[in-house]
């Protein structure tokens, strides 16, 4: 019996050499688009850094760590905004980064006020895992959408 080439280490890793970053991007989108948040925490690390910066009156705004808080944030995203358009317009990608450039429209529930915002998500991946993710917007129209 020959033994095997390849370290027992090596075997038990989860490998998914079929995907790009880019393609594991894009299926983080279309899982948000879908609402399946499940899926979409599937796809991050379990010590996933997880930024969208301060806004005084945005209650999803932060540093979120780990999977079990960038679930809050996405629960709380859902709980207090209804998404009119959410639209990713280009990707480019270079080795383990991705930045996602894109725009939406969401309207705040406690307001009611409407809100529409150009975007950009700047996504880390290792081992085919996000590790990172930090979003670019303007703060001061979420923000004001809250007020």
């Amino acid at each position: 019996m020959k033994s095997n080439p390849f370290p027992t280490s090596y075997l038990n890793k989860k490998i998914n050499i079929m995907k790009t970053n880019t393609d594991i991007v894009n299926e983080g989108y279309a899982f948000f688009k879908q609402g399946n948040i499940p899926a979409l925490l599937d796809l991050m690390s379990d010590d996933i850094v997880w930024e969208l910066p301060v806004s005084a009156e945005v209650p999803f705004a932060g540093t979120f760590k780990g999977k079990s808080r960038v679930l809050e944030f996405f629960q709380a995203v859902g709980s207090t905004n209804e998404f009119k358009e959410f639209e990713v317009d280009t990707i480019v990608s270079n080795g383990n980064h991705v930045v996602a450039l894109g725009h939406l429209t969401s309207v705040a529930r406690p307001t009611g006020k409407q809100s529409s915002n150009k975007w950009a998500h700047h996504w880390h991946l290792q081992d085919g895992k996000v590790i990172s993710h930090y979003e670019y917007v303007d703060t001061a129209e979420i923000n004001n959408a809250f007020l």
